[in-house]
């Protein structure tokens, strides 16, 4: 098992490559639900009509990718780099609380690699 600094714990494969636990990959959602609740307290609950819009497009989101509607590393790189920009333009309507949400997809994108050989994720196919 590998250490890396607070992000948890990578264990290693049969191959000994670097193989990311399914607990790492909540990380993007309880980033976005911990950013809104800030918001949505912050806000003095006044906010709350914005907050409901946020988490129907954040269940809208999970929802497509249950269905395997995104599928593969690239085009999951590419959904969360193109969210950046839009999170920054709806900035004032509580996106900027969502960019680390992204940002951490981003990361967990970039670093697997068990999407990289199109081996399903948490398979021990990964080469």
């Amino acid at each position: 098992m590998l250490f890396l600094g607070g992000c948890g714990t990578i264990s290693l494969s049969q191959l000994g490559e670097p193989e990311m636990r399914s607990s790492v990959r909540f990380m993007p959602w309880l980033l976005a639900l911990t950013g809104l609740a800030i918001l949505l307290v912050a806000g003095g609950f006044v906010v709350w009509p914005l907050i409901a819009l946020w988490l129907a497009v954040l269940a809208l989101i999970w929802s497509l990718g249950r269905a395997g509607l995104f599928r593969g590393r690239a085009t999951h790189i590419a959904v969360a780099v193109a969210l950046l920009p839009v999170l920054f333009l709806l900035g004032m309507e509580g996106g900027l609380w969502l960019i680390p949400a992204d940002i951490a997809w981003l990361l967990i994108e970039v670093t697997d690699r068990s999407g990289a050989s199109g081996a399903p994720r948490g398979s021990d196919a990964a080469v």
